[in-house]
């Protein structure tokens, strides 16, 4: 049997990805090459160790784009990739799958037109995110939408995105953005939560938040919004913000200056601990001004734990809305935000476990991965 040669082109593999390529590596009748845009040790270990991955050398550059409607800035990265046309030749494949919108796919799309092969585009973007986009942006997804031949949209907000710039339902194939729902759960369930809370030192109703500590992923909001509550009722309760970044002096400062007690900076932990802080609480938050998707609220729910969840962001948008497992939040008003505090400092927790699970269980890297498999078979022929 005559293999499919597969290229997909992305900056790099991390963790949560490895699986579902590593699927399609595997499969017998492909033969997948992934060319990776930033060096091969930015990509999962296992995918250095398992996978066929290639390093395009290029420029790659940082540039800031801001959110007009939250007032965020998000740093990006730009990739000039000089080799990967004559990388993507010398490999000969019968199908470019590209995991970008800009100069990157387009370079590839020129290449798949002379070897007169199918050219598809995975996308993440979402309505929200793709606002802040320059006209050069605009022009490069614009002619990208009309000329790709299918495309693999990253979530139910991805596909209707890529929908609404008028790309036939016919042509787009429905991925998730997934983590491993089984192993959350169960390595969360191994914990003792009256043990974790001793050893923490945490009281009360405990809410916490996880991520890096830049400015985008709205922590400064949820403490503005905190701090509004009245005093004797935070000092019942526990806040837990477990990750590191640029930002971490800013929001010691900010909580010092409005005399909020019982924070607990944790800092930077590996993925082997994370589940313990997932464990201990009740109430997970999601602030973000600004995110494609944002896996924390996948790890969350298949933890069991209700979500309030920023509407900004595309798993908000798939995994909370109309869901009940939670509550949508609007983290830059500050003062509708601490009333849906106010709020869960004394709901019943008791339903969010089952109807959580229930939720995050079909979102699995499985669908992801027949995705890919359909595409491939249909147009990589």
């Amino acid at each position: 049997m005559k293999k499919i040669k597969v290229a997909v082109i992305t900056n790099a593999i991390p963790n949560y990805r490895f699986k579902i390529f590593n699927d399609l590596h595997n499969r017998n009748d492909i033969d997948l090459k992934v060319f990776v845009s930033f060096s091969l040790g930015k990509s999962c270990l296992l995918a250095q160790q398992n996978l066929n991955l290639f390093f395009s050398k290029g420029l790659n550059l940082k540039y800031k784009s801001y959110h007009k409607s939250t007032k965020v800035e998000q740093v990006e990265a730009l990739n000039i990739p000089f080799s990967l046309p004559v990388d993507i030749f010398k490999f000969k494949p019968d199908i470019i799958i590209s995991g970008e919108m800009g100069l990157k796919s387009l370079m590839a799309y020129f290449v798949a037109r002379v070897l007169k092969i199918p050219f598809s585009i995975w996308t993440e973007e979402i309505n929200e995110t793709a606002k802040q986009i320059s006209w050069i942006q605009k022009v490069i997804r614009n002619y990208l939408f009309n000329k790709s031949t299918s495309f693999l949209a990253w979530g139910a907000p991805a596909y209707e995105h890529v929908i609404a710039n008028g790309v036939a339902k016919s042509k787009v194939f429905r991925c998730t953005q997934s983590v491993d729902n089984e192993y959350w759960q169960s390595t969360v369930s191994s914990f003792l939560k009256p043990d974790v809370r001793k050893e923490l030192n945490l009281s009360g109703r405990i809410f916490l938040l996880t991520g890096r500590l830049v400015a985008r992923k709205g922590f400064d909001k949820f403490f503005l919004a905190w701090s509004k509550l009245p005093e004797a009722l935070r000092n019942q309760h526990s806040v837990v913000l477990v990750g590191d970044g640029e930002e971490m002096l800013n929001l010691k400062e900010l909580v010092s200056h409005l005399s909020i007690n019982n924070v607990h900076f944790i800092g930077s932990v590996t993925q082997q601990e994370l589940p313990k802080f997932y464990a201990v609480a009740d109430v997970f938050v999601f602030p973000s001004l600004v995110d494609v998707w944002g896996l924390v609220v996948n790890e969350a729910l298949a933890s069991g734990l209700p979500v309030l969840a920023s509407k900004y962001a595309g798993a908000t948008q798939e995994l909370v809305c109309k869901q009940d497992v939670g509550q949508v939040i609007d983290p830059v008003n500050v003062n509708e935000f601490s009333e849906v505090l106010l709020e869960w400092c004394d709901k019943d927790l008791s339903v969010f476990k089952t109807r959580a699970w229930n939720v995050i269980s079909p979102i699995d890297y499985k669908v992801t991965v027949n995705a890919f498999d359909a595409l491939i078979k249909e147009y990589g022929k």
